[in-house]
Order: structure tokens, then C-alpha cells, then sequence
């Protein structure tokens, strides 16, 4: 058997190209990807911050804090966190709603920012909690007291002015 080689000239068939492979349904499933893990660490860092401020706020035993109540004594100046109440302060009964009223309370904001007012001044008789009232700055309780700044603290209770309390917090 005889091989012979083409002919000098003689055309070959091109190599055939490969097919170029479309790569658009991996690239998208890439950019989401990537979109999901940056969702899902934007609420990782959200839920860690946000927890952080609730634990402070939960946890918080500073003097007149929610946790540690400062006990007061009526008519006697006092200060919570740099608000600072002034004396001169009454509880008064209201003889027709048969409710009580805090009376000529002023506070001054000395916590070097702006903030809200958020108070309550409870009475006790021999430990047990008699009465409350609940405390504001003005017409909106949201508004906050701007540094320096004095503002009169309207109390106003809907519980009967209880009978011998022997501590105010």
C-alpha cells in the first residue's frame, strides 16, 4: 500500500470553531449571590446594633434608671442622667377626679444634647407601689428638650392619691 501525501495546493478543510458558550445565567446567579450575602450581613449588623442599644436600655441600672429607681423626697431637688429637677416641687390631690398632680417640677437639661423627657414618679405605702404619674415636657412627649434649656415637667396621675405613702421614686 501506497500512501501519498495531498498535493502540494490541494485546499484543507478548516478545524471546526467551538461554540461560544453563553455565560449570562452563571453571571447572574454570581451578582445575586453576592447581592444576598450583602442583605443578609446588612441585617446581621442591623440586628447587632439595634440589640446592643436594647441590652443597654434593659439592662440599665443607673441611678434613677428603670432598673435602680431613685427614691425622691417631695419638694427636694434631684438629677437622673444630667436632667436636673429643681426644688420647690408639690404633690397635689385633685379633690373632684379624686386623681393627684405633681406641682411646679421644673427640670433643665444639662446631658449635653438634646433628648426626651421619660418619667414616671411613683408613690409607695410600706412597699407596696399606690399610685403613678406619668410625666411630660409639653404637648408632644416625643419633642425633645434642647441642652441647657429649662422646661416646666407636667405630671398627671389617674390613680387615686393613695393615703400615707412613705416613699416617692
Amino acid at each position: 500500500m501506497l500512501f501519498r501525501s495531498p498535493a502540494y495546493g490541494v485546499p484543507q478543510p478548516y478545524p471546526t470553531q467551538p461554540v461560544k458558550q453563553s455565560h449570562v445565567a452563571r453571571n447572574l446567579l454570581i451578582v445575586f449571590g453576592v447581592m444576598f450575602l450583602l442583605f443578609v450581613g446588612g441585617c446581621i449588623a442591623v440586628v447587632a446594633v439595634v440589640g446592643h442599644k436594647v441590652n443597654s436600655v434593659v439592662n440599665d441600672d443607673t441611678p434613677g434608671g428603670p432598673n435602680n429607681p431613685l427614691t425622691i423626697t417631695e419638694g427636694k431637688a434631684f438629677s437622673v442622667k444630667g436632667f436636673d429637677y429643681g426644688a420647690g416641687w408639690t404633690i397635689t390631690s385633685e379633690p373632684v377626679s379624686q386623681t393627684w398632680s405633681v406641682d411646679g417640677l421644673k427640670m433643665t437639661n444639662h446631658r449635653g444634647k438634646a433628648d426626651r423627657l421619660d418619667v414616671e414618679i411613683k408613690l409607695y405605702t410600706a412597699g407596696e407601689l399606690g399610685a403613678t404619674a406619668f410625666c411630660t415636657s409639653g404637648d408632644d412627649p416625643l419633642d425633645k428638650i434642647p441642652k441647657n434649656d429649662t422646661v416646666t415637667v407636667d405630671c398627671q396621675s389617674s390613680d387615686p392619691l393613695p393615703q400615707g405613702y412613705d416613699k416617692i421614686t
